[in-house]
């Protein structure tokens, strides 16, 4: 990693890393986020969800325009139940998440767990800390490093589904 690349990381997860703080007002979501795992199981269900997204977004330029309409109308300070609800109100998007075999709600959970855990693994990577803030499950961390090629590859998959 380029020393330009490294600055890009850090400072990227600081934002993130300072949202997720600054979402101590959100203490439901912020518990919830807590507490929630991510599992090899929960890995495998959001990349049949991305498999499906991706081929509904290709075929369905009004699914992919509602999405992207919905994500930027989208607050900063959206809550995980606001997340799951844009999902489930554009149906095509819900049952690509059901045929996944996931809930928006369960959706939600893990892409932000999954975000979260990401941004603090980068951290520690590029040795901006040396672990991840109390607010973020060190289990999640540890699973984003061990499973590092699996989520770069879901995150590809998830953008150029969305990117169509």
């Amino acid at each position: 990693m380029s020393g330009i690349e490294r600055v890009r990381v850090v400072v990227a997860a600081v934002v993130v890393m300072l949202s997720v703080v600054a979402l101590g007002a959100q203490d439901a979501d912020t518990k919830a986020l807590q507490q929630f795992r991510l599992t090899t199981d929960g890995l495998h269900k959001m990349e049949a969800v991305a498999q499906a997204l991706s081929t509904t977004l290709a075929s369905d330029a009004s699914a992919r325009k509602a999405l992207e309409d919905a994500e930027d109308a989208s607050s900063d300070n959206a809550t995980l139940s606001d997340m799951a609800a844009t999902f489930a109100k554009i149906p095509p998007v819900a049952a690509a998440i059901k045929a996944g075999g996931m809930t928006p709600r369960e959706f939600a959970m893990f892409e932000m767990s999954m975000l979260q855990a990401s941004m603090a693994a980068a951290m520690i990577k590029a040795g901006a800390v040396k672990s991840a803030p109390a607010e973020i499950a060190a289990e999640n961390v540890k699973f984003v490093q061990d499973h590092e090629v699996e989520i770069t590859r879901l995150a590809q998959q998830l953008q150029s589904g969305q990117q169509r």
